[in-house]
Protein backbone atom coordinates (compact mmCIF):
# COMPACT_ATOMS: atom_id res chain seq x y z
CA UNK A 1 0.00 0.00 0.00
CA UNK A 2 1.22 3.68 -0.92
CA UNK A 3 2.21 5.52 2.11
CA UNK A 4 0.47 8.91 2.76
CA UNK A 5 2.89 10.17 5.11
CA UNK A 6 5.89 9.96 6.09
CA UNK A 7 8.93 11.79 8.27
CA UNK A 8 12.36 11.31 6.30
CA UNK A 9 15.50 11.39 8.05
CA UNK A 10 13.29 9.33 11.27
CA UNK A 11 11.18 6.88 9.38
CA UNK A 12 12.53 6.74 5.83
CA UNK A 13 16.02 5.44 4.57
CA UNK A 14 17.41 7.48 1.86
CA UNK A 15 20.72 6.48 0.02
CA UNK A 16 22.41 9.36 -0.81
CA UNK A 17 26.51 8.34 -2.08
CA UNK A 18 26.77 5.20 -1.00
CA UNK A 19 25.28 5.70 2.36
CA UNK A 20 22.31 4.75 4.43
CA UNK A 21 21.22 7.94 6.00
CA UNK A 22 18.33 6.98 8.90
CA UNK A 23 17.13 7.24 12.27
CA UNK A 24 19.41 4.70 13.90
CA UNK A 25 22.61 4.43 11.18
CA UNK A 26 25.10 7.18 9.77
CA UNK A 27 26.02 4.96 7.61
CA UNK A 28 29.28 3.76 6.02
CA UNK A 29 31.40 1.89 3.63
CA UNK A 30 29.05 -0.99 2.01
CA UNK A 31 30.34 -3.72 -0.20
CA UNK A 32 28.96 -3.57 -3.59
CA UNK A 33 26.30 -6.22 -2.67
CA UNK A 34 25.01 -4.00 0.32
CA UNK A 35 25.24 -1.33 -2.21
CA UNK A 36 23.19 -2.95 -4.75
CA UNK A 37 20.36 -3.52 -2.10
CA UNK A 38 20.35 -0.62 -0.45
CA UNK A 39 19.92 1.16 -3.91
CA UNK A 40 17.57 -1.50 -5.00
CA UNK A 41 15.44 -0.21 -1.52
CA UNK A 42 15.03 2.79 -1.81
CA UNK A 43 13.67 2.15 -5.42
CA UNK A 44 11.05 0.26 -3.95
CA UNK A 45 10.52 3.31 -1.11
CA UNK A 46 10.86 5.74 -3.75
CA UNK A 47 8.20 4.21 -5.32
CA UNK A 48 6.20 3.68 -2.25
CA UNK A 49 6.64 7.06 -2.01
CA UNK A 50 4.84 8.97 -5.26
CA UNK A 51 1.42 8.97 -3.22
CA UNK A 52 2.34 11.26 -0.59
CA UNK A 53 0.59 14.08 1.14
CA UNK A 54 2.56 14.76 3.84
CA UNK A 55 6.17 15.35 4.51
CA UNK A 56 8.13 16.28 7.53
CA UNK A 57 11.81 16.49 6.72
CA UNK A 58 14.78 17.08 9.56
CA UNK A 59 18.05 17.74 8.98
CA UNK A 60 19.50 16.63 11.85
CA UNK A 61 18.62 14.37 14.86
CA UNK A 62 20.07 13.70 18.38
CA UNK A 63 22.26 11.52 19.55
CA UNK A 64 21.64 9.74 23.67
CA UNK A 65 24.41 12.29 24.57
CA UNK A 66 22.17 15.23 23.09
CA UNK A 67 24.72 15.89 20.00
CA UNK A 68 23.12 16.58 17.53
CA UNK A 69 24.09 15.14 14.26
CA UNK A 70 23.67 16.08 10.71
CA UNK A 71 21.88 13.34 8.70
CA UNK A 72 19.80 14.22 5.48
CA UNK A 73 21.84 16.12 2.69
CA UNK A 74 19.27 18.50 0.50
CA UNK A 75 19.27 16.37 -2.48
CA UNK A 76 17.61 13.70 -1.07
CA UNK A 77 14.16 15.91 0.62
CA UNK A 78 14.64 17.59 -3.29
CA UNK A 79 14.07 13.88 -4.71
CA UNK A 80 10.94 13.44 -2.37
CA UNK A 81 9.99 16.56 -3.79
CA UNK A 82 10.27 16.26 -7.25
CA UNK A 83 8.44 12.81 -7.02
CA UNK A 84 5.01 14.27 -5.01
CA UNK A 85 3.98 17.34 -6.58
CA UNK A 86 0.96 16.84 -5.26
CA UNK A 87 1.75 17.26 -1.55
CA UNK A 88 -0.35 19.12 0.83
CA UNK A 89 1.46 19.64 3.59
CA UNK A 90 5.49 20.31 3.82
CA UNK A 91 7.63 20.99 6.92
CA UNK A 92 11.47 21.51 6.14
CA UNK A 93 13.26 21.74 9.46
CA UNK A 94 16.92 22.16 9.79
CA UNK A 95 19.37 23.25 12.79
CA UNK A 96 19.90 26.58 14.11
CA UNK A 97 23.34 25.49 13.78
CA UNK A 98 24.00 24.37 10.28
CA UNK A 99 21.46 26.60 8.35
CA UNK A 100 20.44 24.29 4.86
CA UNK A 101 19.84 26.49 1.34
CA UNK A 102 16.61 26.30 0.45
CA UNK A 103 15.96 24.53 -2.73
CA UNK A 104 13.26 27.03 -4.25
CA UNK A 105 12.91 24.97 -7.65
CA UNK A 106 11.59 21.84 -5.96
CA UNK A 107 9.32 23.41 -3.43
CA UNK A 108 7.39 25.35 -6.35
CA UNK A 109 6.35 22.45 -8.35
CA UNK A 110 3.90 21.54 -5.32
CA UNK A 111 1.42 23.69 -6.72
CA UNK A 112 -1.71 21.88 -3.95
CA UNK A 113 0.35 22.71 -0.78
CA UNK A 114 -2.00 23.87 2.07
CA UNK A 115 0.72 23.77 4.95
CA UNK A 116 4.20 25.23 4.01
CA UNK A 117 6.86 25.39 7.65
CA UNK A 118 10.52 26.06 6.71
CA UNK A 119 12.97 26.75 9.86
CA UNK A 120 16.12 27.33 9.84
CA UNK A 121 17.24 28.00 6.07
CA UNK A 122 19.17 30.52 4.13
CA UNK A 123 18.76 31.59 0.66
CA UNK A 124 21.43 31.22 -2.33
CA UNK A 125 20.40 34.91 -3.75
CA UNK A 126 18.06 37.17 -1.88
CA UNK A 127 15.18 36.62 0.42
CA UNK A 128 12.99 38.41 -2.30
CA UNK A 129 13.91 35.98 -5.29
CA UNK A 130 14.48 32.56 -3.53
CA UNK A 131 11.00 32.64 -1.44
CA UNK A 132 9.37 34.85 -4.65
CA UNK A 133 10.41 32.05 -6.97
CA UNK A 134 8.50 29.11 -5.04
CA UNK A 135 5.99 31.28 -2.89
CA UNK A 136 4.56 32.68 -5.93
CA UNK A 137 2.95 29.38 -7.91
CA UNK A 138 1.72 28.09 -4.19
CA UNK A 139 0.57 31.34 -2.47
CA UNK A 140 -3.30 30.79 -4.28
CA UNK A 141 -3.36 27.71 -2.45
CA UNK A 142 -1.49 28.20 0.86
CA UNK A 143 -3.56 28.08 4.05
CA UNK A 144 -0.97 27.81 6.91
CA UNK A 145 2.41 29.22 6.42
CA UNK A 146 5.77 29.50 8.81
CA UNK A 147 8.77 30.89 7.96
CA UNK A 148 11.36 30.79 11.17
CA UNK A 149 14.95 32.21 11.03
CA UNK A 150 14.65 32.54 6.96
CA UNK A 151 18.38 34.15 6.52
CA UNK A 152 18.96 36.23 3.27
CA UNK A 153 21.07 39.10 1.79
CA UNK A 154 17.42 41.35 1.34
CA UNK A 155 14.07 41.78 2.72
CA UNK A 156 11.32 40.00 0.59
CA UNK A 157 9.83 42.96 -1.70
CA UNK A 158 6.12 42.65 -2.18
CA UNK A 159 5.71 45.71 -3.91
CA UNK A 160 4.35 45.96 -7.23
CA UNK A 161 6.81 46.41 -10.08
CA UNK A 162 6.29 46.59 -14.00
CA UNK A 163 6.91 43.20 -14.72
CA UNK A 164 6.27 41.21 -11.27
CA UNK A 165 2.38 41.57 -9.25
CA UNK A 166 3.16 41.78 -5.33
CA UNK A 167 2.67 38.57 -3.85
CA UNK A 168 -0.89 38.15 -1.96
CA UNK A 169 -1.56 34.77 0.17
CA UNK A 170 -5.68 35.08 0.09
CA UNK A 171 -6.33 31.78 2.01
CA UNK A 172 -3.68 32.10 4.66
CA UNK A 173 -5.17 31.55 7.83
CA UNK A 174 -2.57 31.17 10.30
CA UNK A 175 0.76 32.63 9.38
CA UNK A 176 3.95 32.01 11.88
CA UNK A 177 7.01 33.85 11.83
CA UNK A 178 10.35 35.58 14.05
CA UNK A 179 10.35 38.99 13.78
CA UNK A 180 14.16 40.29 13.48
CA UNK A 181 16.15 43.07 11.81
CA UNK A 182 19.07 40.44 10.69
CA UNK A 183 16.72 37.84 8.91
CA UNK A 184 13.73 39.51 7.15
CA UNK A 185 13.06 43.30 8.46
CA UNK A 186 9.92 44.10 6.05
CA UNK A 187 8.38 40.65 7.35
CA UNK A 188 5.14 42.83 8.29
CA UNK A 189 4.62 43.88 4.24
CA UNK A 190 4.22 39.95 3.84
CA UNK A 191 1.62 39.61 6.79
CA UNK A 192 -0.39 42.67 5.21
CA UNK A 193 -0.75 40.03 1.73
CA UNK A 194 -2.82 37.67 4.11
CA UNK A 195 -6.03 39.43 4.16
CA UNK A 196 -8.08 36.60 5.62
CA UNK A 197 -5.81 36.03 8.17
CA UNK A 198 -7.05 34.60 10.96
CA UNK A 199 -4.26 33.39 13.59
CA UNK A 200 -1.01 35.44 14.10
CA UNK A 201 2.20 33.69 15.68
CA UNK A 202 4.98 35.85 16.31
CA UNK A 203 8.17 35.11 17.71
CA UNK A 204 10.24 38.98 18.04
CA UNK A 205 14.04 39.97 18.46
CA UNK A 206 14.42 41.27 22.26
CA UNK A 207 15.26 44.65 20.89
CA UNK A 208 13.00 45.42 17.68
CA UNK A 209 10.18 47.62 18.02
CA UNK A 210 7.06 46.26 16.72
CA UNK A 211 5.11 49.51 16.08
CA UNK A 212 5.87 49.66 12.30
CA UNK A 213 3.43 45.92 12.76
CA UNK A 214 0.95 47.49 14.59
CA UNK A 215 0.62 50.64 12.32
CA UNK A 216 0.67 48.20 9.33
CA UNK A 217 -2.43 46.16 11.37
CA UNK A 218 -4.54 49.99 11.73
CA UNK A 219 -3.50 50.99 8.09
CA UNK A 220 -6.70 51.76 6.34
CA UNK A 221 -5.79 50.80 2.35
CA UNK A 222 -7.99 51.37 -1.00
CA UNK A 223 -8.64 48.46 -3.04
CA UNK A 224 -10.67 49.86 -6.18
CA UNK A 225 -13.58 51.76 -4.45
CA UNK A 226 -13.42 49.36 -1.32
CA UNK A 227 -11.34 50.52 1.74
CA UNK A 228 -10.29 48.10 4.28
CA UNK A 229 -8.14 47.35 7.25
CA UNK A 230 -5.41 44.94 6.77
CA UNK A 231 -5.85 41.96 8.46
CA UNK A 232 -9.32 42.67 9.65
CA UNK A 233 -10.09 38.74 10.61
CA UNK A 234 -7.70 37.90 13.10
CA UNK A 235 -8.67 36.69 16.46
CA UNK A 236 -6.19 35.00 17.62
CA UNK A 237 -2.72 36.58 18.59
CA UNK A 238 0.57 34.61 20.35
CA UNK A 239 3.66 35.35 20.96
CA UNK A 240 5.49 32.41 21.17
CA UNK A 241 8.89 33.27 22.68
CA UNK A 242 9.96 36.34 25.19
CA UNK A 243 9.40 39.81 24.55
CA UNK A 244 10.48 42.57 26.27
CA UNK A 245 9.63 46.09 27.12
CA UNK A 246 11.61 47.66 24.01
CA UNK A 247 8.79 45.05 21.59
CA UNK A 248 5.52 46.74 22.77
CA UNK A 249 3.79 44.43 22.20
CA UNK A 250 0.73 46.36 23.45
CA UNK A 251 0.62 48.09 20.31
CA UNK A 252 0.37 44.68 18.51
CA UNK A 253 -2.59 43.62 20.71
CA UNK A 254 -4.44 47.35 20.35
CA UNK A 255 -4.07 46.95 17.02
CA UNK A 256 -5.84 43.62 16.21
CA UNK A 257 -9.36 43.55 16.51
CA UNK A 258 -11.56 41.52 19.05
CA UNK A 259 -9.80 38.47 19.92
CA UNK A 260 -10.17 35.41 21.33
CA UNK A 261 -7.08 33.92 22.06
CA UNK A 262 -4.22 36.23 23.62
CA UNK A 263 -0.91 34.87 24.84
CA UNK A 264 2.26 36.52 25.51
CA UNK A 265 5.79 35.76 27.48
CA UNK A 266 7.02 39.16 29.00
CA UNK A 267 9.35 40.41 31.55
CA UNK A 268 7.47 43.41 33.44
CA UNK A 269 3.53 42.87 33.27
CA UNK A 270 3.38 46.75 32.31
CA UNK A 271 0.03 49.04 32.93
CA UNK A 272 0.48 49.60 29.01
CA UNK A 273 -0.40 45.84 28.19
CA UNK A 274 -2.59 45.14 31.67
CA UNK A 275 -4.91 48.36 29.13
CA UNK A 276 -4.35 46.41 26.09
CA UNK A 277 -5.65 42.93 27.55
CA UNK A 278 -8.57 44.77 28.77
CA UNK A 279 -9.62 46.17 25.55
CA UNK A 280 -10.43 42.16 25.07
CA UNK A 281 -12.55 41.44 27.63
CA UNK A 282 -15.78 41.27 26.30
CA UNK A 283 -14.27 38.65 23.47
CA UNK A 284 -11.30 36.64 24.75
CA UNK A 285 -12.03 32.92 25.38
CA UNK A 286 -8.22 31.84 26.01
CA UNK A 287 -5.25 34.18 27.68
CA UNK A 288 -2.20 32.63 28.59
CA UNK A 289 0.03 35.13 30.24
CA UNK A 290 4.05 34.52 31.36
CA UNK A 291 6.20 36.64 33.40
CA UNK A 292 9.53 35.43 32.78
CA UNK A 293 13.36 36.44 34.16
CA UNK A 294 14.61 39.41 32.56
CA UNK A 295 17.71 39.06 30.35
CA UNK A 296 20.04 41.18 28.98
CA UNK A 297 18.40 42.80 25.71
CA UNK A 298 20.01 42.47 21.98
CA UNK A 299 22.43 45.41 20.72
CA UNK A 300 21.82 44.49 17.23
CA UNK A 301 19.67 46.43 15.96
CA UNK A 302 18.77 49.40 14.17
CA UNK A 303 15.14 50.21 15.53
CA UNK A 304 14.94 51.95 18.88
CA UNK A 305 12.03 52.00 20.81
CA UNK A 306 11.23 53.54 24.25
CA UNK A 307 8.39 53.53 26.55
CA UNK A 308 6.41 56.65 27.78
CA UNK A 309 4.58 55.21 30.75
CA UNK A 310 6.98 53.96 34.46
CA UNK A 311 7.52 50.05 34.57
CA UNK A 312 6.61 48.08 37.64
CA UNK A 313 10.34 47.17 38.51
CA UNK A 314 9.98 46.83 41.77
CA UNK A 315 9.09 42.95 42.42
CA UNK A 316 6.70 43.58 45.25
CA UNK A 317 4.61 46.74 43.80
CA UNK A 318 4.36 44.46 40.24
CA UNK A 319 3.48 41.43 41.91
CA UNK A 320 0.56 43.25 43.40
CA UNK A 321 -0.58 45.12 40.27
CA UNK A 322 -0.49 41.94 38.71
CA UNK A 323 -3.17 39.97 41.79
CA UNK A 324 -5.37 42.81 41.13
CA UNK A 325 -4.62 42.30 37.78
CA UNK A 326 -6.10 39.11 37.76
CA UNK A 327 -8.58 39.52 40.28
CA UNK A 328 -10.35 41.81 37.71
CA UNK A 329 -9.88 38.95 35.04
CA UNK A 330 -11.56 36.83 36.68
CA UNK A 331 -14.43 38.94 37.34
CA UNK A 332 -15.28 40.79 33.91
CA UNK A 333 -13.68 38.12 31.15
CA UNK A 334 -16.42 36.25 31.43
CA UNK A 335 -16.26 34.38 28.44
CA UNK A 336 -13.18 32.72 29.13
CA UNK A 337 -12.54 29.42 28.78
CA UNK A 338 -9.14 28.37 29.66
CA UNK A 339 -6.62 31.04 32.11
CA UNK A 340 -3.15 30.25 32.26
CA UNK A 341 -0.75 32.91 34.68
CA UNK A 342 2.59 32.09 35.44
CA UNK A 343 4.92 34.00 37.57
CA UNK A 344 8.18 32.93 39.51
CA UNK A 345 9.54 36.29 39.58
CA UNK A 346 6.71 37.61 42.90
CA UNK A 347 8.51 37.75 45.96
CA UNK A 348 4.98 36.52 47.58
CA UNK A 349 3.99 33.03 48.46
CA UNK A 350 1.66 30.98 46.92
CA UNK A 351 -0.19 30.93 50.57
CA UNK A 352 -0.62 34.94 49.94
CA UNK A 353 -1.77 34.63 46.32
CA UNK A 354 -4.02 32.52 47.17
CA UNK A 355 -5.58 34.35 50.22
CA UNK A 356 -5.47 37.32 47.63
CA UNK A 357 -7.70 35.51 45.07
CA UNK A 358 -10.25 34.41 47.34
CA UNK A 359 -11.00 37.61 48.24
CA UNK A 360 -13.96 38.06 45.76
CA UNK A 361 -16.23 35.83 44.14
CA UNK A 362 -15.05 34.59 40.69
CA UNK A 363 -17.55 35.45 37.58
CA UNK A 364 -16.48 33.46 34.78
CA UNK A 365 -18.32 30.82 34.75
CA UNK A 366 -17.46 29.30 31.70
CA UNK A 367 -14.03 28.47 32.55
CA UNK A 368 -12.80 25.32 31.74
CA UNK A 369 -9.30 25.08 32.56
CA UNK A 370 -7.59 27.14 34.73
CA UNK A 371 -3.42 27.39 35.15
CA UNK A 372 -1.89 29.85 38.44
CA UNK A 373 1.55 29.14 39.09
CA UNK A 374 2.51 32.60 41.19
CA UNK A 375 5.07 33.50 43.48
CA UNK A 376 7.75 31.25 45.95
CA UNK A 377 7.18 27.94 47.82
CA UNK A 378 7.50 28.75 51.70
CA UNK A 379 7.87 25.44 53.08
CA UNK A 380 5.78 25.01 56.50
CA UNK A 381 3.20 27.99 55.15
CA UNK A 382 2.92 26.43 51.81
CA UNK A 383 3.57 22.91 51.30
CA UNK A 384 4.69 19.82 52.96
CA UNK A 385 7.28 18.13 50.94
CA UNK A 386 5.12 14.97 50.11
CA UNK A 387 4.36 12.81 46.57
CA UNK A 388 0.42 12.74 45.46
CA UNK A 389 -0.31 9.67 44.10
CA UNK A 390 -1.95 9.14 40.86
CA UNK A 391 -5.71 9.29 41.16
CA UNK A 392 -5.70 10.79 45.08
CA UNK A 393 -9.19 12.33 45.57
CA UNK A 394 -9.42 15.61 47.20
CA UNK A 395 -12.73 17.72 47.79
CA UNK A 396 -15.69 18.56 45.40
CA UNK A 397 -14.34 15.86 42.77
CA UNK A 398 -10.46 17.09 42.45
CA UNK A 399 -8.51 14.32 42.08
CA UNK A 400 -4.89 14.07 40.73
CA UNK A 401 -5.03 12.58 36.86
CA UNK A 402 -4.08 8.65 36.44
CA UNK A 403 -1.98 9.48 33.45
CA UNK A 404 0.77 11.65 35.17
CA UNK A 405 4.54 10.68 34.70
CA UNK A 406 5.74 7.93 38.21
CA UNK A 407 8.62 10.48 38.71
CA UNK A 408 6.41 13.83 38.67
CA UNK A 409 6.71 15.52 42.01
CA UNK A 410 3.47 16.73 43.34
CA UNK A 411 3.94 19.79 46.50
CA UNK A 412 0.81 18.76 49.12
CA UNK A 413 -0.27 22.25 49.87
CA UNK A 414 -1.38 23.34 53.24
CA UNK A 415 -5.04 21.05 53.53
CA UNK A 416 -6.81 24.03 54.99
CA UNK A 417 -5.85 26.18 52.22
CA UNK A 418 -5.83 24.25 49.70
CA UNK A 419 -9.61 23.25 50.58
CA UNK A 420 -10.77 26.42 51.01
CA UNK A 421 -9.24 27.71 47.22
CA UNK A 422 -11.50 24.13 46.22
CA UNK A 423 -14.62 25.80 47.87
CA UNK A 424 -13.96 28.89 46.20
CA UNK A 425 -13.85 27.56 42.19
CA UNK A 426 -15.42 24.81 42.61
CA UNK A 427 -18.55 26.84 41.89
CA UNK A 428 -17.39 27.47 38.78
CA UNK A 429 -19.76 24.75 36.91
CA UNK A 430 -17.96 23.86 34.00
CA UNK A 431 -14.22 24.34 35.56
CA UNK A 432 -12.74 20.61 35.05
CA UNK A 433 -8.79 21.02 35.09
CA UNK A 434 -6.69 22.90 37.13
CA UNK A 435 -3.08 23.51 38.77
CA UNK A 436 -3.42 25.83 41.35
CA UNK A 437 -0.58 25.98 44.65
CA UNK A 438 1.47 23.60 42.19
CA UNK A 439 -0.97 20.56 42.11
CA UNK A 440 -2.58 19.43 39.32
CA UNK A 441 -6.03 18.45 39.72
CA UNK A 442 -9.29 17.30 36.87
CA UNK A 443 -12.08 16.16 38.09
Amino acid sequence: MPLTSVEVGRHLKLVQEGQVLSEDTDGGEKDEDDRESAQQQQKEEEEQCRSLVELDVFFFRKSGWGKVVHTLPPPAYARILHLNRHLRKVRLTAHEAKLQPINATALSRCLRLKELSISNFTTQASLEQDLGLFLRPVASALTHLTLINIRGEYALDTTPSTTTAPLWFPHVVEFRTDLSPQITPRIEELIARCPNLERLCLSPDLSLSLEPLATMLLLRRQNGSDTYTCCPKIHSLRFLSSTSEANQIHKVIEACGPLTQLEYKCNNLTEEIQHATRAHHATLEHLKISIIFGRPQSTTTTTTATTTAPLLTDRVSAGRAQTKFLQEVVDSFLFLRSLAFRDFRQRSSQADFAETMMEQPWRCDRLEELQLVVGILERGKDVEMECFEPGRVFAHGWRVPMDVPVDRTYLKPNYVLFERFLDHVSVLPVLRKMTALRVDCVR
